[in-house]
């Protein structure tokens, strides 16, 4: 079981790289063990399951191809693919690591999601 966080306030999100949600409406969750002291371990949180949402995925493919003769029984294709043509990046989710110093804080792109181009040609006979 892993700790969960409080929520304290409204979530909310900015939606900036540097914040994507509204950090000080968590708390981090405590109880109180026989002892009598205060503990952070496995102290189940006020906040749902997957009730935070991350930064949304975009992507625009595209693919072009022309077919030409070249001679009797002799036939040639060309195709251009664009993979992210218009090169959005594609954010990570957000760090939730409540100790963390990166938390609520996108640090990275998702891998292979730059723009990306394709050309081919292929020849029947």
């Amino acid at each position: 079981m892993t700790n969960r966080a409080n929520l304290t306030g409204k979530k909310s999100y900015p939606k900036k790289q540097t914040e994507w949600f509204d950090t000080t409406a968590f708390s981090y969750p405590t109880v109180i063990n026989p002892n009598g002291q205060t503990s952070t371990f496995i102290a189940p949180g006020t906040l749902g399951r997957n009730s935070m949402v991350g930064p949304a995925f975009r992507d625009l493919d595209a693919s072009i191809g022309k077919d030409f003769p070249i001679a009797e029984g002799v036939a040639g294709h060309f195709t251009a693919d664009a993979f992210n043509l218009s090169n959005t990046p594609a954010l990570t989710n957000p760090d939730t690591t409540m100790t963390d110093g990166n938390f609520g804080k996108i640090t990275s792109v998702r891998a292979n999601s730059q723009r990306q181009l394709q050309l081919s040609l292929r020849f029947t006979f």
